[in-house]
């Protein structure tokens, strides 16, 4: 019998709007709980560098024991909770049969460890919105003074993209990056204009490629929730 669900109280998120949490939710489960429900209620290994992922993009390689043990942990069995937890901290190498190999047979492990989508989404909005709000505050300086709408627009191109700024192909997250910095100073908001503005041209970066239409789908989204929180 799987755990019951957890009782804990979450928190909404005061960090990022509704309506950025909405457009992060529905760009990483893309047919929501339909979805969800096909393609990742189990756990699934991603290729690549990824670790084995479990709900809404919460990579095992990539997070640490400590907060799968507070946090995760407690949505599964203690069986299952035993057996993902082996999986915290090991990523597949590129190119590498021999890892490939490796991180198959650990999915196997685990391929029975069931996750249900309103638990993945407590996990993504108690755990893993925080954990990338973060990580966008160390690179983006002066994120907490953009509205709610304008952070999140940022924090789902951080889910998408990380937050990697140097590269031929990084220069409007570069761009960004100063705006933001910029607004922190002077609380301009044409700024916010000039940010919304990166987003769409940012999109181009992939044009002529299969992921085009997808990826700009997303930055326009992302452009309008920056536009919509100008006063």
């Amino acid at each position: 019998m799987k755990h019951p669900q957890s009782t804990t109280a979450i928190k909404r998120l005061q960090m990022i709007s509704e309506n950025a949490l909405k457009l992060i939710i529905d760009f990483e489960v893309g047919g929501g709980e339909t979805y969800y429900n096909k393609k990742a209620k189990f756990p699934i290994w991603p290729g690549g560098a990824s670790g084995i992922t479990i709900g809404i993009g919460v990579d095992l390689g990539h997070i640490k024991k400590n907060d799968f043990d507070s946090i995760i942990a407690e949505y599964y069995t203690e069986n299952e909770s035993i057996n993902l937890s082996k999986c915290i901290g090991i990523t597949g190498k590129v190119g590498s049969p021999d890892s490939e190999k490796q991180m198959k047979s650990l999915l196997e492990t685990v391929k029975t460890c069931e996750l249900d989508y309103q638990s993945a989404i407590e996990i993504h909005e108690s755990f893993t919105i925080p954990l990338y709000y973060e990580r966008t505050k160390k690179t983006f300086k002066g994120l907490d003074s953009l509205p709610d709408d304008a952070k999140g627009a940022i924090v789902s191109l951080v889910f998408n993209r990380g937050t990697k700024l140097d590269g031929p192909k990084r220069t409007h997250m570069a761009k960004i990056a100063e705006l933001v910095s910029n607004f922190d100073k002077t609380k301009d908001t044409t700024l916010l204009s000039e940010i919304a503005d990166t987003f769409i041209d940012m999109a181009e970066i992939w044009k002529g490629e299969k992921i085009y239409e997808g990826i700009k789908r997303r930055r326009l989204a992302e452009a309008n929730l920056v536009s919509n929180s100008i006063a």
